[in-house]
């Protein structure tokens, strides 16, 4: 998703938008969603130290934080695809207690996968809604091992889009006066 965020950034300037129409975007509950990063950010420090129970039920508060947001904007447009993504992974994390993941399809890339926020768990037969898991292999030049999951790829189209949106709708209606 940082690659999307950025992309569309590199985007929206080069076609003239500003980093500064994103600043004004009137987003309700925008701390939501810092608050949920936060918690979400806490994890790779906590995995070996904290009750995995634990971990995982803060993991789904900090979804239910963006999802509460993301519903708060759902007028904003991009926002619902953002929503659907989410609630893809939030699904598939919740059925299975972490995100499965796929690595014997992909051979040694896919070994180089490590669930640094101890929150992966290996897909097996039993695994509910694996369609939603990480399967989807980035393969190098991408400079770390990355597997992502169809929501991945969704929540990342629909912040790509987003962030063109509020960058380049502000230049065209620049343009027009």
């Amino acid at each position: 998703m940082a690659l999307a965020t950025l992309s569309a950034i590199v985007v929206g300037w080069l076609r003239g938008g500003s980093l500064s129409d994103l600043a004004k975007i009137e987003y309700r509950f925008w701390w939501l969603i810092i608050a949920a990063a936060l918690v979400q950010a806490s994890f790779p420090l906590l995995v070996d130290k904290v009750d995995y129970r634990l971990i995982f039920a803060a993991y789904l508060m900090s979804f239910a934080l963006i999802i509460v947001a993301l519903i708060a904007n759902l007028r904003k447009r991009f926002v619902p695809i953002i929503l659907v993504g989410i609630a893809m992974n939030f699904s598939v994390i919740a059925l299975n207690q972490g995100m499965p993941f796929y690595s014997e399809k992909y051979g040694s890339r896919a070994s180089e996968l490590k669930a640094i926020n101890g929150l992966h768990v290996p897909a097996s037969e039993k695994t509910r809604l694996g369609f939603l898991g990480d399967w989807i292999p980035i393969p190098p030049p991408y400079p770390q091992p990355t597997i992502l999951s169809p929501g991945d790829l969704v929540v990342s189209l629909g912040l790509f889009l987003f962030i063109q949106s509020a960058m380049v709708s502000s230049a065209s209606d620049r343009g027009r006066s």
